[in-house]
């Protein structure tokens, strides 16, 4: 079957579906002919000639692993009238003639229908096979009205074959449409996988050792420091990092979020997932409503939560002077103004 296996799943299915209707019809055919012949109503050297003919174009259609071309239709259709046409001159009489090729044609021609080229070919290989029937009625002495029923029989029959086959094509191709719609979806998902593992790595390791060296007091001299500050900014750009809380975020995503909700440009980095102290994390959401509060609303806060020798520590770090401080029992508080640069504001837990 060489020739189905070069077609996508769905559609050479529905070939090989369409393959074994038309072995099917093609056989029905023979097996009527065997009978007429066993059962003595019709003896005919055609008969032979029909057999031989069936076994051929069907051997054939499997080796190649569809139905016949087009152009093997109308020859199946050429030869069928043919046969037709020879059984009747031989046998014609006044109402009676030698009508095995009919009884032949019933099911012959649903396999015309099924074969490829669908109405453009199966009418006109159909029309000599109409001809000849014509042809019998005056041969015969039947009225025409008598032949009109084994025309539209076999008109029927051809069409049930086109509308069969068009309609097991059609699923086909829906099928490869969905797989193909569905491999195209899988791959652009794995891309979105795979660059959101390569941001993570990103975010979690070269991200935050830049935000880590570029926090206040981490590299000396300030221009270093504004370098590794802006390179950061650029990275968390590019991997679209919004700063959003996470499981490991010591707690501090909830006031980054609160931030947020108050219109400021909240960021956080925690790289060490510390637990932040509730009197801390109560220390900085009051200190950013006091920001929001502020008559100059200032450009990204950076939330930075980490752990030092002393227990976790939470530095805020904006634009601008700082907010005006208030007391926050159990928490120490050391703001750090650098005029031109900006403000670093560090929570720690006090020393008893």
């Amino acid at each position: 079957m060489s020739g189905a296996a070069g077609l996508a799943g769905g559609v050479a299915a529905a070939e090989r579906w369409l393959l074994v209707a038309f072995t099917v019809v093609r056989t029905t055919s023979a097996v009527i002919v065997v009978a007429m012949a066993l059962s003595g109503e019709s003896r005919h050297w055609l008969m032979a000639v029909a057999l031989a003919e069936s076994a051929v174009v069907t051997g054939l259609s499997w080796r190649a692993g569809r139905l016949p071309p087009g152009w093997a239709v109308l020859a199946d259709g050429l030869f069928l009238a043919a046969m037709t046409l020879a059984v009747l001159t031989g046998s014609a009489r006044p109402h009676a003639w030698d009508n095995w090729p009919f009884d032949y044609a019933v099911p012959y021609v649903i396999g015309i229908g099924l074969g490829g080229g669908g109405w453009r070919v199966s009418l006109p290989a159909l029309a000599p096979m109409l001809a000849a029937v014509t042809a019998a009625a005056p041969m015969t002495g039947n009225p025409l009205p008598d032949a009109s029923f084994d025309l539209a029989t076999l008109t029927v029959n051809t069409m049930v074959g086109v509308l069969v086959a068009r309609a097991v094509r059609r699923r086909g191709a829906e099928v490869d449409a969905a797989r193909q719609e569905a491999m195209t979806a899988e791959a652009a998902a794995a891309i979105v996988r795979e660059r959101a593992a390569h941001a993570r790595v990103i975010h979690d390791q070269v991200l935050q050792t830049l935000e880590l060296l570029g926090h206040q007091g981490r590299v000396a001299g300030p221009e270093l420091r504004d370098q590794v500050r802006a390179e950061a900014g650029r990275l968390r750009t590019l991997i679209g990092s919004g700063g959003r809380g996470t499981a490991g975020d010591g707690g501090m995503g909830a006031v980054a979020d609160h931030a947020r909700r108050l219109g400021l440009t909240a960021e956080l980095t925690s790289p060490d997932g510390p637990a932040v102290p509730e009197e801390i994390a109560t220390a900085v959401r009051e200190y950013v409503t006091r920001l929001a509060a502020a008559e100059r609303v200032p450009g990204k806060v950076v939330i930075f939560a980490e752990v030092v020798d002393a227990g976790p520590l939470v530095t805020i770090t904006h634009p601008g002077p700082p907010a005006q401080e208030g007391a926050h029992p159990g928490v120490e508080t050391e703001v750090i103004f650098t005029p031109g640069e900006g403000s670093d504001i560090e929570f720690r837990v006090a020393r008893p």
